[in-house]
C-alpha cells in the first residue's frame, strides 16, 4: 500500500478533480520553510499513457499530499506537468507565464536621446481565468520608438500568456511528473502596489528663507538709490526677488521686492582729520573714505557743531578717499567744521528694492521680515486608496549660520487657505538639520487619519525669533507643479500668496505595523485568512509596484519585531496564513530518538511526511549526544521529506543543508 495519495482541486472554483483510477500515485518528495511554509513538491504518477497524458489539464490546479492516516502533509499549486514516454519527456509549464505585461523602455526622442517610459499594462483575461494573474515587467536593452514598444508588448503577451512546452530526452519509466510550489510562492507572480500612505510633491526645488528677518534702529531708506540700507551689514543674506515686509518705519511700512543685493561687510571708520565744508563737502586728511561708494547710505557721529546736520544719515553723491560730496537726503545740510574731533563713519550694506522708498534716516526701530516667517502648504490626497494615519512628514531643509532653535511642522485642518485646527505636529532641533539642503523627517504620533476629498495644511515655522544670519532654508518647487494645493508665506502679519507661485516640496507618509502590512498584502492577493502578530515596528505601507509581493513579504519578515525577535510564516491547506514570532526553544515538541526516528516528546512517531519547518527539534537524549548536546534543540529552517529516504532537516543559519538523518519512510 502506498503511504501517500493526493487530492486535486481546480484553480478557479476549488472543485475536486477526479484522479483516474488506473493511475498509481507516488509523491516522491516535498519541502517546507520557516518563511512561508510549504515550498515545493514533486509527485510521480504511473499507469496507462492515455490517462497520464490527460494530466496536463491539471496545470495550475491546487494539490494536497495526504498520508495514510488521512492527514494533509503538503499543499500548493501544480506549475509543471511532464509526461515520460518512448524515451522523451514532454510537458507544459507555468514557470514563464505572464498574462499581464508592461514594458519599461528607453523611449527614443526626436533629435537624439531617450527617456524612460512605462507602457500601460495589457492583459489576457482568458489566461488569467485559467491560471490566475502572472505579471511581468519587460525591460528591453535598446532604445525603442513608441510603435516598437507597442508591438513588443503585444508579442510578449501573446507568447507568454499561454503555458510553455518542455521537451527533453528521458529513458525512464512511462510516468507523469508533477512539479508543485507552495501557496507562499504565489507572491512571485505579481508586483505589489499599495497607494495608501503617501501624498507628496517630490521634485527639484529652490531654497527659500525660513525665519529670516531683523529688527534694527540702524535702517535707512533712500529714494534716490531705490535702496534700504542697514548699518551693521545685516542685509548680506538678502537675495533677489525676496519679499520684505517693513513695519515700524515712519514712512515706508509696506512690502518691498528685492531687485539687487549687497554682501559687503560693515565698515566703521574713525578719523580726526575730517573737515566739513558747507553745504555738501567732506574732506579727510587721512584719505580713508574710499570704502563709501556713490549712492551708499552711511551714518556720521562725533561732530561737535551744535548747529547743522553733520551728524546723521547721509547719501554719497561723489565718492572719494579724501574728498567726497554728499547728496540731498532728508534735508540734511553740511555745515563748516574744522578737523580735530574724532568723527565716526558707519557704512553697512543695502538692498535695492521696488517700489521706490521714501527717504528716511536711521533712528526708528524698523522690522524687516522676509516672507517666509512661516510657510503654509495645503494638500489633498490625490488617490482614493482609503483613509490612513500620518506617521511622518518629510520636507527638505538646511540651516544657515548657527540657529539654536527648532523647526516645527504642524498638520492642520484648512480654512480657506489658512491654518485652522492643529491636528498633530512635530519638532526637529537645529542640530539635526543639515548644512546642505536635504530631506528631514518629522515623526508624528501616527494617530491622525487623513480622508480622501478633505483639504489639509502643513505649517512650517521656526520656534525662535527671526534672525539675519542664523536661520533656515526650505526647498520649494518654484514651478508650482503640485495640483493638490497651494503654498503661502507668512510675512509677519498675514499669509501671502507667493509670486511667482511655488509649492512646498514634501512627503506625507502613513505608517502601519509591519505585521498588519503582511496581513494586508496577503489578504489583498491570495490568502483566505491571515493570523498575524503586532511587531511594534511601524513603517510606511505605501508600495509603488516596483517589487514583487514575494520580495516585499521577505523584507517584512526579515525586519522582525521591535524586540529583535524573528518572524516566521506558514500556510494552511485552506490557503490561510499564520504569521508568528519565532518560538522559544522550550517549545520544542519533536525529538530524534535512537538516531533514526522523529517522535514527539512522549516517544510517539510523528505523522508520516509531516514537515517541522519553523519549529524546534531536540536531538534525542542529551546524555548520549556527547559534543552534539550543545546543538540541541535546533530550529528547523527547511524541512524536506522523501518518500524513499525520510526526512532531511536544515537548521537555522546553516551555510549548507544539514542532513540530521533518515527516519521512517
Amino acid at each position: 500500500m502506498n503511504d501517500f495519495t493526493i487530492a486535486v482541486y481546480t484553480y478557479s472554483t476549488g472543485v475536486p478533480v477526479l484522479v483516474p483510477a488506473g493511475l498509481t500515485v507516488a509523491p516522491s518528495n516535498w519541502s517546507a520553510v520557516a518563511k512561508g511554509g510549504m515550498w515545493d513538491a514533486e509527485i510521480m504518477l504511473y499507469g496507462p499513457l492515455d490517462d497520464l497524458a490527460g494530466l496536463t489539464a491539471w496545470l495550475g490546479d491546487e494539490i494536497t499530499i495526504i498520508n495514510r492516516n488521512g492527514t494533509p502533509v503538503w499543499w500548493g499549486d501544480i506549475v509543471t506537468v511532464e509526461i515520460v514516454s518512448g524515451g522523451v519527456r514532454k510537458g507544459v509549464s507555468l514557470d514563464r507565464m505572464a498574462n499581464r505585461v508592461t514594458l519599461r523602455y528607453a523611449k527614443r526622442k526626436a533629435g537624439g536621446g531617450a527617456e524612460s517610459t512605462d507602457t500601460a499594462w495589457t492583459e489576457n483575461t482568458l489566461s488569467q481565468a485559467a491560471y490566475g494573474i502572472w505579471e511581468r515587467r519587460i525591460m528591453p536593452e535598446r532604445e525603442l520608438t513608441t510603435g516598437e514598444a507597442t508591438a513588443m508588448q503585444s508579442t510578449a503577451l501573446t507568447t507568454l500568456s499561454a503555458p510553455h512546452y518542455t521537451l527533453s530526452l528521458d529513458s525512464g519509466q512511462e510516468a507523469a511528473r508533477l512539479y508543485c510550489t507552495g501557496y507562499w510562492q504565489r507572491g512571485k507572480r505579481f508586483y505589489y502596489t499599495n497607494l495608501a500612505g503617501l501624498e507628496e510633491n517630490n521634485t527639484s526645488g529652490t531654497a527659500y528663507p525660513l525665519g529670516l528677518g531683523l529688527t534694527s534702529s540702524s535702517i535707512a531708506f533712500s529714494n534716490r538709490a531705490k535702496a534700504i540700507a542697514q548699518l551693521n551689514g545685516y542685509f548680506s543674506t538678502m537675495d533677489s526677488d525676496y519679499k520684505v515686509k517693513v513695519t515700524g518705519s515712519s514712512s515706508n511700512n509696506t512690502t518691498f521686492t528685492v531687485t539687487g543685493t549687497d554682501d559687503r561687510p560693515a565698515v566703521v571708520y574713525s578719523s580726526t582729520g575730517i573737515v566739513f565744508a558747507a553745504n555738501d563737502d567732506i574732506h579727510d586728511n587721512n584719505g580713508g573714505l574710499g570704502f563709501i561708494q556713490n549712492d551708499d547710505l552711511f551714518q556720521v557721529t562725533g561732530s561737535v557743531v551744535s548747529s547743522g546736520s553733520n551728524n546723521g544719515t547721509h547719501i554719497m553723491d561723489k565718492a572719494g578717499s579724501s574728498n567726497a560730496e554728499v547728496g540731498s537726503f532728508h534735508a540734511a545740510v553740511i555745515v563748516n567744521e574744522s578737523a580735530g574731533p574724532t568723527i565716526n563713519f558707519y557704512r553697512g550694506n543695502a538692498i535695492t528694492v521696488t517700489p521706490t522708498p521714501t527717504n528716511e534716516a536711521m533712528g526708528s526701530s524698523v522690522t524687516a521680515t522676509v516672507w517666509g516667517q512661516r510657510y503654509y502648504q495645503t494638500f489633498t490626497l490625490a488617490i482614493n486608496a482609503g483613509s490612513w494615519t500620518v506617521d511622518t512628514i518629510e520636507i527638505r531643509l538646511q540651516r544657515i549660520g548657527g540657529p539654536a532653535d527648532n523647526v516645527e511642522i504642524g498638520l492642520y485642518t484648512d480654512n480657506a487657505g489658512s491654518p485652522n485646527t492643529l491636528l498633530d505636529g512635530a519638532v526637529v532641533a537645529a542640530d539635526n538639520i543639515p548644512l546642505e539642503m536635504d530631506w528631514v523627517s518629522f515623526n508624528l504620533a501616527n494617530t491622525q487619519t487623513l480622508a480622501y476629498g478633505t483639504t489639509y495644511g502643513l505649517l512650517i515655522s521656526r520656534s525662535g525669533a527671526n534672525d539675519w544670519d542664523d536661520y533656515y532654508q526650505v526647498d520649494l518647487d518654484d514651478g508650482a507643479t503640485y495640483a493638490g494645493g497651494t503654498c503661502k508665506a507668512y510675512d509677519g502679519a498675514a499669509y501671502q500668496t507667493l509670486s511667482p507661485a511655488a509649492d512646498l516640496i514634501f512627503r506625507v507618509l502613513g505608517g502601519t505595523d509591519t505585521g498588519t502590512q503582511i496581513s494586508q498584502l496577503l489578504t489583498n492577493s491570495w490568502a483566505q485568512n491571515v493570523a498575524t502578530v503586532t511587531t511594534s515596528v511601524t513603517a510606511s505601507q505605501y508600495r509603488n509596484g516596483e517589487a514583487r509581493a514575494f520580495d516585499e513579504l521577505e523584507t517584512l519578515l526579515d525586519t522582525g519585531a521591535s524586540d529583535g525577535t524573528r518572524l516566521i510564516a506558514t500556510t494552511t491547506s485552506t490557503k490561510g496564513v499564520i504569521v508568528a514570532t519565532k518560538p522559544n526553544a522550550i517549545t520544542a515538541r519533536w525529538a530524534w530518538q535512537d538516531s533514526n526516528r522523529l517522535t514527539d516528546l512522549y516517544g510517539q512517531d510523528a505523522e508520516l511526511g509531516y514537515l517541522p519547518a519553523g519549529e524546534w527539534v531536540k536531538l534525542g537524549d542529551a546524555s548520549s549526544l556527547g559534543p552534539w548536546a550543545a546543538l540541541s534543540p535546533v530550529f528547523v529552517e527547511r524541512a524536506e521529506y522523501s518518500a524513499g529516504s525520510g526526512w532531511s532537516l536544515e537548521p537555522e543559519g546553516a551555510a549548507d543543508p544539514f542532513d540530521t538523518g533518515t527516519v521512517q519512510g
